[in-house]
């Protein structure tokens, strides 16, 4: 594809890999982010539900003790009425899922072979919880979708902003390329 400018809306960690031409600089600023891996799993709905708003948090109860075992009983944070934009067109809803592994090291147990069944699986067991939640059953199900990598929540980390280093990894390439997003 040939371009006069590209934007690249994606993790940092990605552009590392795919743009070789990257200053080592900008290599070494983009290494500096650290993420939290997210599985998306958008639902849709066969019928039209009016939204109850664009996020609805899934949060309950108080801090959790461990975050790795909060993130295997709890799965989803929060939901997007995907459609919530439409303002109120099309026939049918789509919920998406977020569904935080939000500790160190999480995004490796996302990759071995059966890890995307066996995520998609526990989220299906625990779907009717949160369908309940928002006045919704298995019933009103169409199919669903799930992505392993979906969505990447950049950490905050203490200096990062001051130190430069994000001015460095989101810095346009031969003003040509510009970064987007995470």
């Amino acid at each position: 594809i040939r371009a006069k400018a590209c934007l690249f809306a994606a993790q940092k960690k990605v552009a590392k890999r795919i743009l070789p031409q990257l200053s080592e600089e900008q290599k070494y600023a983009m290494g500096k982010i650290h993420y939290r891996a997210y599985l998306v799993m958008n639902v849709l709905l066969k019928d039209k539900v009016p939204a109850q708003g664009y996020d609805v948090f899934l949060l309950r109860g108080a801090k959790p003790y461990s975050a790795i075992r909060e993130a295997d009983k709890r799965m989803a944070a929060d939901v997007i009425y995907a459609d919530w934009a439409s303002d109120g067109g099309g026939q049918s809803s789509v919920l998406t899922f977020y569904i935080p592994r939000a500790y160190q090291g999480a995004e490796q147990f996302l990759f071995p072979p059966g890890a995307h069944d066996k995520y998609r699986d526990k989220a299906m067991e625990l779907m009717p919880g949160w369908l309940e939640m928002l006045g919704l059953s298995m019933r009103d199900v169409v199919g669903t979708r799930m992505t392993r990598w979906g969505h990447a929540m950049p950490v905050a980390a203490r200096g990062l902003i001051k130190s430069g280093v994000l001015c460095a990894a989101h810095a346009p390439m031969a003003d040509k390329i510009y970064f987007a997003g995470q």
